[in-house]
C-alpha cells in the first residue's frame, strides 16, 4: 500500500467516522410535585416520538403534541406529576431525527 492510498484511507475513514453517528441532549425541563391528600396509586409513565429530517426538510412538525397525548391517554384518571421532558438530537449523514421524552408519574387520589 502506497502512502496515498493510507492518506486516503485515513480521509475517508475520519469523514465517516464523524459524521455517522453523533447525539446530543439539549434540553431537560423536570416539573413540580403537588401531594394530594389520600393517593390511591401512582404510576411511573413514559411517552417519546421522534421528527425525521433530510437535509432540512421535515414531514412531521406535531411530534412533541404526539408526545403529549401519549402521556396523557397513559394516565386517564388521574393527576400527571413530575413532568420530565428531554429533547435530543441523532445526528446522520446530511439528516438528524429530533427527539423528545416525555416522563411523569400518574397519581390517582380519592
Amino acid at each position: 500500500m502506497n502512502k496515498v492510498s493510507k492518506i486516503f484511507g485515513f480521509i475517508f475513514i475520519l469523514a465517516f467516522g464523524t459524521v455517522g453517528c453523533t447525539y446530543s441532549i439539549h434540553q431537560f425541563h423536570a416539573g413540580d410535585t403537588e401531594r394530594p391528600a389520600k393517593i390511591e396509586s401512582v404510576k411511573q409513565i413514559v411517552a417519546e416520538a421522534e421528527q425525521f429530517t433530510i437535509l432540512g426538510i421535515v414531514k412531521n412538525t406535531d411530534y412533541v403534541d404526539e408526545a403529549l397525548h401519549k402521556l396523557i391517554a397513559q394516565c386517564p384518571n388521574g393527576m400527571i406529576q413530575s413532568i420530565g421532558s428531554r429533547f435530543s438530537t441523532d445526528l446522520g449523514f446530511l439528516s438528524w431525527t429530533n427527539r423528545i421524552r416525555l416522563e411523569g408519574s400518574c397519581v390517582v387520589a380519592h
